[in-house]
């Protein structure tokens, strides 16, 4: 939520999200987001102790075992605030390297659907498979989506 709200202001680059070569926008470090794991491992820990308490009581405070019964809360504000304070500190890229926008308002992209200036819209294949419903429509080897959404309109 903070990294789309807040770190990145509703921004999100469509050609990015479908690049997985090392240096691309959404690949982070070896296609890991280092700073989201690292978040996600350190809230989780706040709930081990309500885990603890809720099989072994007495192994643990009377505050650990009341953890437990609102430990999703406490995971998510714990990993929401260190989210935020870690991209304070290492503030993310919104954009990729030599494609900066000028405006970075709230969802400024969604104008252009996630494409900047110059930018081609994404287009998928489908494959055929033998016994599918798309084989029995009758389509090619391989379609388009706009072209198989076109033939479903059409039946």
């Amino acid at each position: 939520m903070i990294d789309y709200f807040v770190v990145k202001r509703g921004n999100i680059h469509t050609h990015s999200l479908f690049d997985p070569n090392p240096g691309s926008l959404y690949y982070y470090t070896k296609g890991w987001n280092l700073k989201a794991l690292a978040c996600w491992v350190s809230a989780a820990a706040f709930g081990i102790p309500g885990l603890i308490g809720a099989y072994h009581p007495s192994w643990v405070s009377e505050a650990a075992r009341h953890i437990y019964q609102t430990g999703w809360v406490v995971c998510f504000v714990v990993a929401l605030t260190l989210y935020f304070v870690i991209n304070l500190a290492f503030p993310a890229k919104v954009f990729p390297s030599g494609c900066e926008v000028g405006s970075k308002s709230f969802e400024g992209l969604a104008e252009s659907e996630g494409y900047l200036d110059g930018e081609r819209p994404i287009t998928f294949r489908l494959s055929r498979i033998e016994g599918s419903e798309a084989d029995s429509l009758g389509h090619d080897d391989v379609n388009s989506v706009e072209e198989v959404m076109k033939s479903d309109v059409k039946r």
